[in-house]
């Protein structure tokens, strides 16, 4: 049946997330055995990853948009936290070190409020927002999030976002080949995920 179909393709998509990811995060492989010649070997079947088109990643680019000469935030960074349920997470660097930014976090979907969502000054004074809680389904969940009234957003920022961001910044080195396939290999598992869900629905 296609629900057959699309649960061996999430079993595919789910392994190829496990080892691409594991490798991108600092090289640790605790999840995997040695095979011959020092090469790492997945402890099950998985496939090569699918690159993101520039067409898919055009979808996740985040909009930043800043109003009446604000300048109290000099950069900003983006990262992933994966663990059961994926986080979003977003760095804001002061231009002061005095400076306290109100951050409101946006739902897109709903126009809600995310309740969970966490700010907290890091000990180098970088501002740390986490957006947590988000499973395989939700990758694609829009957020915003406001700086003092809306004197700095970010639109269209969810957990895909990274993937823009990871291409946008590669080297050509073998660490950006690396979060490359981890974060194509991310988007497959959110794709195949939507897809079981929508199979067994029917």
């Amino acid at each position: 049946t296609e629900a057959d179909k699309a649960a061996v393709r999430l079993v595919t998509a789910i392994s190829n997330y496990v080892h691409y990811s594991q490798i991108a995060l600092d090289y640790t492989h605790s999840d995997y055995t040695v095979g011959e010649g020092g090469t790492y070997q997945a402890t099950a079947n998985r496939s090569e990853v699918v690159r993101m088109t520039d067409e898919e990643l055009a979808l996740f680019k985040v909009v930043k948009t800043t109003k009446d000469g604000f300048t109290s935030i000099k950069a900003s960074s983006r990262s992933l936290i994966l663990d059961d349920k994926t986080a979003i997470v977003m760095y804001l660097i002061p231009a002061d070190a005095d400076y306290v930014p109100n951050v409101v976090i946006t739902n897109n979907t709903t126009g809600q409020t995310v309740k969970d969502a966490m700010v907290e000054k890091q000990s180098d004074g970088r501002y740390k927002i986490v957006i947590p809680n988000l499973a395989a389904h939700m990758l694609d969940d829009k957020f915003t999030v406001s700086i003092d009234g809306g004197k700095m957003t970010f639109t269209n920022l969810s957990a895909l976002s990274y993937a823009y961001s990871v291409f946008a910044n590669d080297d050509r080195s073998e660490k950006s080949k690396v979060h490359m396939d981890a974060v194509s290999a991310i988007y497959e598992y959110y794709k195949a995920t939507v897809d079981y869900m929508a199979k067994v629905a029917n």
